[in-house]
């Protein structure tokens, strides 16, 4: 989905290791503001390469990656309001989630 790849700076690996590890708290993407619909672009990106992103995760239970990326983007869409996230409760479907975060990148590179 992505463009980035690896070429062994010592700034690159430093920059892998933030986005892989954190701390995310004030880790810039950009010099200028988010655009209005980020949210929507990011939604649409994922669903356009929904199949693709559940046959990648190592998670072998597909129906529960599928069941966590829905849990993920009903969040993002709610941008993230307490009472309308989605429960992840099932560990199957937290290792998936985790996946997408630390492997896939949704929805952080979708711009």
């Amino acid at each position: 989905m992505g463009g980035c790849f690896e070429n062994g700076t010592p700034k690159q690996q430093q920059c892998k290791e933030l986005v892989d590890q954190g701390p995310w708290e004030g880790l810039p993407d950009c010099d200028y503001p988010e655009p209005a619909d980020a949210i929507y672009e990011a939604l649409s990106r994922t669903l356009k390469h929904r199949e693709a992103l559940i046959a990648a995760n190592c998670v072998q239970n597909k129906a529960k990656v599928d069941e966590a990326l829905r849990c993920a983007l009903t969040t993002l869409t709610v941008n993230g309001s307490k009472d309308q996230v989605c429960p992840v409760e099932d560990e199957e479907m937290a290792v998936a989630l985790h996946y997408i975060r630390d492997r896939i990148n949704v929805p952080r590179d979708m711009s």
